[in-house]
């Protein structure tokens, strides 16, 4: 296609498939990704891999799942949580850990885009919206070598992902003076986004 065409379809026709729940929007999304794969060009990838996501299909998962693995793993990402398919969320919670040995507390060129994938991983779960994320996230957040934005972050996606239960463990390390204090900012930050009564009641 010209480039003129090619925008085109990336600005206008690809978002405007993502809205749309059918599978002619699923199937031409993907063929429009596969001929870019084929002839090898790199942007606007991210754009229909967010498409995707939006449709909301847990049956694109296993495709999604093969783009975890590329350059674009932020989009593909954000697309499997907003699909829903829960076969990503060992993967994406494996991305999300730290690697051992590696220091994050402070912003380095070298740990970009490493947090980057971080990051997009850990909003992946928030997407998935699977309580059992809060193991994952709770350990980012008491991490002191991590990245303060990271932590941020997986306050606000522990809130989204929280159920009652994860609500009152929550509780338990905002009250924990044995515990530093910003991690229990950052804890209280996550009941911001799952208030409780009991919550309500025992702060």
């Amino acid at each position: 296609s010209a480039p003129g065409d090619d925008r085109v379809l990336l600005d206008d026709v690809v978002p405007a498939l993502g809205e749309l729940n059918a599978i002619e929007a699923k199937d031409a999304l993907k063929a429009f990704l596969q001929a870019r794969e084929r002839e090898q060009k790199l942007t606007g990838r991210a754009t229909i891999l967010r498409a995707l996501g939006k449709l909301r299909s847990p049956e694109l998962g296993p495709y999604l799942m093969t783009q975890l693995r590329t350059d674009d793993v932020q989009a593909a990402a954000e697309a499997l949580g907003r699909s829903g398919y829960n076969g990503a969320f060992a993967e994406m919670t494996k991305i999300v850990r730290r690697p051992p040995n590696r220091d994050f507390s402070t912003p380095k060129v070298e740990n970009e885009t490493l947090f980057k994938d971080r990051q997009a991983c850990l909003w992946g779960l928030a997407y998935l919206g699977n309580p059992a994320a809060a193991v994952e996230l709770m350990r980012v957040i008491e991490d002191v070598v991590d990245d303060q934005r990271l932590r941020a972050d997986a306050a606000e996606a522990l809130g989204i992902v929280a159920d009652d239960a994860v609500a009152g463990r929550i509780i338990e390390k905002v009250t924990n003076p044995q515990l530093d204090a910003v991690a229990r900012a950052f804890y209280l930050q996550a009941l911001w986004h799952h208030p409780t009564p009991a919550g309500a009641e025992r702060l």
